[in-house]
């Protein structure tokens, strides 16, 4: 996703927004991890501290002023390239954020992050590595993991990552307490077969049975369910126009299935899975999603749903939005190069 400021900065209001907004996302992001059963808090301290001394250091009269970790050598940096280091950063800290419930976030905290998005303007990208290795079978496997790769800037055509391998193995293992073999297979299985969506589409059912108008404010505020969750999501998709009440996803379960295929490319780079079962477990949801939905646009909205409804934030639901758009209208897009559902074409 890129970004790009709107108002010329000074070298200090640069270094300063960059230092808060770091250390706001990544706040966020602490106080989100272990809200999900089986879940460990993820560790963000060397992520944090990375970023900042990486944007103090490069933009121009800050050079010296943070002392930088011995990590990669940016020194050669623009202020431009600096800006958008720290907003990948951001994006990545964001990916593994949507990972999780963030029952713990505090009003402030999400309207300081919310007052952010003032400062750049988004645009989500597709990024492809066109490297010809994928056969175009395998790249229509992958594109069921696009929303997720488009999220973390990441190829949507290929196994290998954007990403620093080492950020990628920390976050499987803190934000997913994948480590191995055993965890990485429950992990699959569990999104597969159960995942976020199961509890989304039993309050989903509900709502749509008795009506948005009919739910009493006892039910909205039971911490037990993710009534309130659900009922802002799905009046978020229909007052902004995203679907129509007849074109209403029945099921949240695309949010799994999409984190299902990045889950598996991911514990496949690291080992932990054989390329053979990293094919098998996307063919497992392209098959899942076949039998679900009729169309990438069904599908996305299922994402769009599921994402909305387990963050409980009406602008994660609003960037999903987006991302989906992104996948169903730009050229480069693999939802725009490959059919849903050939088997049904």
């Amino acid at each position: 996703m890129s970004k790009e400021t709107n108002n010329p900065m000074s070298p200090e209001e640069m270094a300063k927004a960059s230092q808060d907004a770091i250390k706001a996302a990544m706040e966020q992001a602490q106080a989100l991890y272990g809200n999900i059963p089986g879940f460990q808090s993820f560790d963000l301290a060397k992520m944090q501290e990375k970023l900042i001394a990486d944007a103090a250091a490069n933009i121009p009269g800050m050079e010296g002023k943070v002392q930088q970790p011995e990590m990669e050598d940016t020194s050669a940096m623009s202020p431009e390239e600096v800006m958008k280091m720290y907003a990948q950063g951001l994006d990545f800290a964001g990916h593994a954020m949507a990972q999780c419930d963030p029952d713990m976030m505090s009003d402030d905290m999400k309207d300081m992050l919310a007052g952010m998005d003032d400062m750049f303007d988004f645009e989500w990208e597709i990024e492809r590595k066109d490297d010809g290795k994928l056969t175009p079978p395998q790249q229509r496997l992958l594109a069921f993991g696009a929303p997720l790769l488009v999220l973390s800037s990441d190829y949507v055509d290929s196994i290998e990552t954007s990403h620093e391998m080492y950020n990628l193995k920390e976050m499987l293992k803190d934000s997913w307490d994948v480590t191995d073999r055993t965890s990485a297979l429950e992990t699959i299985g569990w999104l597969l077969h159960e995942g976020h969506h199961a509890k989304v589409d039993k309050v989903l059912a509900e709502v749509v049975a008795k009506g948005l108008d009919n739910l009493s404010e006892e039910e909205l505020q039971d911490e037990e369910t993710k009534t309130a969750e659900v009922c802002a999501t799905i009046e978020k998709m229909l007052e902004d126009g995203y679907c129509s009440a007849e074109d209403l996803p029945a099921t949240a379960l695309a949010w799994d299935l999409v984190r299902a295929v990045n889950m598996a490319r991911w514990t496949h780079l690291f080992g932990y899975i054989s390329e053979e079962e990293m094919w098998q477990t996307m063919q497992a949801v392209a098959e899942s999603a076949g039998e679900h939905f009729a169309s990438w646009n069904a599908y996305g909205l299922s994402f769009v749903l599921g994402r909305g409804a387990w963050q409980g934030d009406s602008d994660q639901c609003e960037g999903a939005y987006e991302i989906v758009s992104t996948l169903l209208e730009k050229a480069e897009s693999p939802w725009m190069q490959f059919e849903f559902n050939p088997s049904n074409g």
